[in-house]
């Protein structure tokens, strides 16, 4: 084969695949995302009264204490600095973070010494976005919120019973959290 013929087969082939993934198929996954994945493809935004309140599939940060809370941010939960912590089991930094959280945490929830607290209560998520927590983190935080909104404690675990992800494959059941708290409002409003 000539070196002119290779030349025109590679520039042929670069234009065609130059077409197809540039354009034919950006095209064909805008339109399927369009059609069958609209919410997900927007955002996953929750709105209440048409009002942006978060996305389903972001953490934020709640600090009342008649909500839920989240897993502690690296980053503020900060989506434009999205990251982990990267530091090592022996850092002496995480040493001292885990201790700040598992005070705060103790503190708010008004739990004792003995009680062991949820790995997620004290470490942040790889992304530092994660939307959700434990199943066992939920039901702690749910005595606290109970008491802050003057409900039975049994009602509050039923509503996060109600919100228990189930897993398919991998992890643990888990809760999350914007949505337990819009629920929250709608079903025990602060009084």
């Amino acid at each position: 084969m000539s070196m002119r013929k290779n030349l025109l087969n590679s520039f042929l082939i670069t234009v065609v695949l130059g077409i197809i993934l540039c354009f034919i198929y950006p095209f064909f996954i805008f339109l399927v995302s369009n059609i069958f994945f609209k919410i997900q493809k927007d955002g996953s935004f929750l709105k209440v009264q048409n009002e942006i309140v978060g996305s389903k599939l972001i953490g934020q940060e709640f600090v009342s204490d008649y909500y839920f809370h989240s897993r502690p941010s690296n980053n503020s939960y900060n989506t434009l600095n999205s990251s982990a912590s990267n530091l090592a089991p022996t850092s002496k930094q995480l040493l001292k973070n885990v201790t700040n959280y598992s005070s705060d945490y103790r503190k708010i929830n008004r739990l004792n010494k003995n009680l062991i607290i949820p790995v997620d209560a004290v470490t942040s998520s790889a992304s530092g976005l994660d939307p959700h927590i434990t199943y066992q983190n939920a039901l702690i935080q749910a005595k606290r919120v109970a008491i802050i909104r003057k409900v039975e404690v049994d009602k509050i675990n039923s509503l996060v019973d109600k919100h228990l992800e189930k897993s398919i494959i991998l992890g643990r059941p888990r809760i999350n959290v914007l949505l337990l708290n819009l629920d929250l409002d709608q079903n025990y409003p602060l009084r």
